[in-house]
């Protein structure tokens, strides 16, 4: 098997990651900067929630996403904006409302 050549079984490694990049910053919405993790999340009109496990940084990430009547992100039930990365664990539930 050539690897410096096209691919006949698969897509090439440069494609599957702009597609983790699709997924990980548009789908999830997240923005990673001065040591902390943005969320913006875009929940597809069809789903009511979805949930993902996450490490960056040595530090451990459970998301889940559920529509709601009123936005808000929170970290074992705090409020927050930003996740620092702390290496630590942390349970994220993060609230979107719909534009209709």
């Amino acid at each position: 098997m050539k690897i410096t050549a096209g691919t006949e079984s698969g897509i090439y490694t440069g494609a599957a990651a702009w597609y983790y990049r699709a997924i990980f910053e548009w789908f999830l919405g997240v923005k990673i900067e001065n040591g902390g993790i943005y969320f913006k999340p875009n929940l597809p009109k069809s789903w009511n929630e979805f949930d993902i496990s996450m490490k960056y940084a040595e530090t451990n990430i459970h998301i889940v996403v559920t529509e709601g009547s009123k936005h808000g992100m929170f970290d074992n039930d705090v409020p927050f904006e930003v996740l620092k990365l702390d290496k630590k664990k942390h349970e994220i539930r993060i609230i979107v409302t719909r534009q209709e």
